[in-house]
């Protein structure tokens, strides 16, 4: 019976935890924590600052879009006789025979020439 009790008393020794070994679990537990934490604060930063990104992309992408379109629309009208009328009437000052020209004492291009 000497025998069962030196090794139950060896097992309960074992098995009971000092007061040490529980403040460092503690310890390590809210260190554990504190550091998930930041973590978790550090990637949200990250997403929200990606997220931003994108959507300056995208604006970007939607101005870029918008000015292609216009782009296209203004080479698709260079090949047209109006187009090539007005360009005449308004950079080289061309007018039809006969046509009547009224100028104003401003000038309408800013005066540079």
């Amino acid at each position: 019976m000497s025998k069962q009790n030196d090794s139950l008393k060896k097992y309960s020794k074992v098995n009971q935890s000092s007061p040490v070994a529980k403040i460092l679990g503690v310890l390590i537990l809210i260190i554990a924590l504190i550091g998930g934490t930041a973590y978790y604060f550090k990637q949200q930063s990250e997403l929200d600052r990606q997220l931003a990104k994108q959507t300056r992309l995208l604006e970007q992408y939607n101005q870029l879009t918008a000015d292609n379109i216009a782009i296209e629309a203004e080479i698709n009208s260079i090949d047209t006789d109006e187009y090539i009328k007005k360009m005449a009437r308004e950079h080289l000052g061309m007018v039809w025979p006969n046509q009547v020209v009224f100028k104003s004492g401003v000038e309408q291009d800013g005066g540079n020439d």
